[in-house]
């Protein structure tokens, strides 16, 4: 058993000295600087449901099948403050509607966002599409975005009163447009 106690004795005393002195070196450290990018590119977009809406007429009075939901989304960077947001027809103010005989936009309405119906007859600005058949428009003197990035929803629901129309189908479409300044 001794003998064994020598033989480590002599082992620790050998090495000892290695390790010890392998811990106490001063370390060098070497580095690198990695640089990190992203770019989030500015984005708006618009969704309307339903797609399509079909009118009932009755009596003088054309009831829509649904109301339209159109939601505009944006992401932009800083220095953005309005929203402007519009909904017109693209017939014209002598056409909402086209069919065996045109149906003019003042006697087409919207109850915008579940308020009292109005005539679809709002001048629109040129960049938003230029038209004297808006059935919406909000176009703010005031900032009104609240963040960069969010969503605003307006609801749209059509009427049309006109008597004596003839028998047939009536086409048009709505345009909705909003822009993030």
């Amino acid at each position: 058993m001794k003998k064994y106690f020598s033989f480590f004795a002599a082992l620790i005393l050998l090495f000892g000295p290695v390790v010890t002195t392998a811990q106490s070196v001063t370390p060098i450290p070497a580095s690198a600087s990695v640089s990190l990018s992203m770019t989030v590119q500015a984005a708006a977009s618009m969704v309307c449901t339903p797609a399509s809406i079909s009118f009932t007429y009755t009596g003088g009075t054309g009831t829509a099948s649904a109301p339209i939901s159109c939601t505009f989304s944006w992401n932009v960077g800083p220095g953005y403050t309005f929203i402007d947001f519009v909904a017109y027809l693209n017939g014209g103010a002598t056409a909402g509607l086209s069919g065996p005989t045109s149906i003019p936009a003042s006697n087409i309405f919207s109850s915008n966002d579940n308020g009292a119906p109005v005539p679809c007859t709002q001048t629109t600005p040129g960049i938003l599409g230029g038209s004297n058949a808006g059935c919406y428009v909000l176009l703010p003197s005031s900032p009104n975005l609240t963040g960069n990035n969010g969503t605003m929803t307006h609801t749209f629901l059509l009427s049309v009163s006109q008597g004596g129309l003839a028998a047939g189908t009536y086409t048009g479409s709505l345009t909705v447009v909003a822009d993030v300044q």
